[in-house]
């Protein structure tokens, strides 16, 4: 009987380190591919950062003035003599 607890809180004890090995090598695998990948991608491409917020790109160049071509009223007007109603003469 005490033989069999002293192996259940050995399996215990086991089991926690192998927790607490597999949570600090998941860590460092993270790290791991963090850095990896920092390496492997190009300057542009890591600054995460639109240009937009950088002030680079002008509001003509955003299209915020620009009238909306897909606005319901516009599609409205195109479709209107699509519809194949023809006015009665």
């Amino acid at each position: 009987q005490e033989l069999i607890e002293f192996q259940l809180e050995q399996r215990q004890k086991l089991q926690g380190q192998f927790e607490t090995m597999r949570k600090r090598h998941e860590e460092e695998m993270q790290n791991l591919m963090a850095n990896m990948i920092k390496l492997t991608t190009p300057e542009a491409e890591r600054d995460i950062k639109p240009d937009v917020f950088k002030g680079k790109v002008k509001k003509a160049d955003l299209g915020v003035d620009k009238p909306k071509p897909d606005l319901p009223q516009s599609r409205h007007q195109k479709r209107g003599k699509d519809k194949g109603h023809e006015p009665d003469a």
